[in-house]
């Protein structure tokens, strides 16, 4: 994927900008991605977004930053993938670190319910909208169509997203090509060269990060494998380098959304080490569904109810910079993947295996959010406006919030 040479203060006023309306997780900011990037500013097509997603599925970390940093690269190369990154992310750091500091003074969050009801809605629209736009260039034929229905069912089965992206991807790849001759080219050309090089560049990446004495029993293989990092093979003394190296790992092979990484806080930082409790994690979590932008900052509200603002800085640290490097070592290889006519078909199956994903997301966000008439009215309300006058989707979030503000004092 060719860069495109964007202006840097384009790129950043455009991360800025979602970074500061981005509600909803990861669905959600893919959606305004699309309608800055795509729709109205036409900087990359359907297609190449689509590819970006599936390149971000393919590897652990937080999504949404991945996804910002692909496109970041593809318009500016390295300029743009820092101004992009740090664009996405710096907004939510400061807003989230902001609210600790108020929640660490007075022991409660805001009063949020009223906002997140009229926000979720909106939400909901702008979801929608995107996964019908993504369906209409990911779903080619009939073949990826029965391939979408295959990844929607073993999705609702709960099998592990990362290996509904690869199966699919290899089935319609295999499918397509037919011919022996071709695979042994992909063998030769990709695994061999292109994943070798990849996996040794992690391998020493990993050995460099684990070097350190107190750390040596901490095998990374045992790392990788293990659904749960153990309490027994860490320190659970609560300073600086422990805090950052937690998320770090946590960061660096976790797949799917900000809702996995909940689960690992609550079995280590709740359950193991105890550095926090119960109540503590589902404000966090809170935290991260109500203000904008990527919902891994829940680790910037934890890192400053354990160490203050050095504490939010490093935490933040920790669990965005898996992101970086994972990019840095993938966004090269794109324009090659899809030029290669063997991983062409296989980046193919991995688009309707994403959009899969995003559409069994969808429904279960909708069960949860969309539960009663005056919801389903808003759902409705905005989607007709976002579908009929192209209104940008911050501004109809902006004026949920508002809405739900005001009537937070009169409730």
């Amino acid at each position: 994927m060719s860069t495109r040479n964007v202006s840097l203060s384009s790129i950043i006023l455009v991360f800025l900008k979602i970074s500061f309306t981005a509600f909803g997780g990861h669905a959600a900011h893919l959606a305004m991605m699309e309608e800055e990037v795509v729709k109205k500013h036409k900087w990359i097509s359907h297609e190449e977004f689509l590819d970006i997603i599936s390149a971000a599925n393919l590897i652990p970390g937080p999504n949404s930053t991945e996804t910002a940093l692909h496109i970041g690269y593809s318009l500016a190369s390295w300029q743009g993938f820092f101004a992009a990154g740090l664009s996405f992310i710096t907004p939510t750091i400061m807003i989230v670190t902001s609210v600790a500091m108020a929640y660490v003074k007075y022991g409660m969050l805001p009063a949020t319910e009223n906002i997140l009801f009229w926000i979720k809605p909106v939400i909901m629209a702008v979801i929608s909208l995107a996964i019908y736009r993504f369906s209409k260039t990911a779903v080619k034929n009939k073949l990826l169509l029965l391939m979408l229905l295959l990844a929607c069912l073993a999705s609702v089965f709960k099998i592990t997203e990362i290996a509904v992206i690869l199966v699919i991807g290899v089935l319609v790849m295999f499918i397509n090509l037919g011919r022996v001759a071709e695979l042994q080219f992909l063998q030769a050309t990709f695994i061999k060269k292109t994943l070798s090089d990849f996996l040794i560049k992690l391998k020493k990446l990993i050995a460099k990060i684990f070097s350190r004495d107190k750390f040596n029993s901490f095998a990374p293989s045992s790392f990788l494998l293990d659904p749960v990092i153990q309490a027994s093979y860490c320190t659970v003394s609560c300073d600086l380098p422990a805090i950052f190296l937690f998320f770090f790992k946590i960061s660096a092979i976790i797949f799917g959304s900000g809702y996995v990484l909940y689960a690992f806080l609550y079995n280590d930082l709740v359950i193991n080490y105890q550095w926090i409790s119960q109540a503590q994690l589902i404000d966090a979590i809170a935290i991260g569904q109500f203000t904008p932008g990527p919902v891994f900052t829940a680790a910037t509200f934890i890192g400053y109810l354990l160490a203050g603002v050095p504490g939010a800085l490093i935490a933040s640290l920790g669990v965005f910079l898996p992101a970086f490097i994972y990019v840095a070592i993938t966004s090269p290889f794109l324009s090659q993947m899809r030029q290669s006519k063997s991983l062409s078909f296989f980046l193919d199956g991995v688009n309707v295996a994403s959009l899969a994903l995003m559409i069994v997301v969808c429904f279960n966000l909708a069960s949860a959010m969309l539960t009663n008439t005056l919801a389903i009215s808003i759902f409705v309300v905005s989607l007709g406006i976002l579908w009929r006058f192209k209104v940008n989707s911050a501004w109809l979030i902006l004026v949920a919030a508002t809405i739900g503000f005001i009537k937070s004092f009169w409730a």
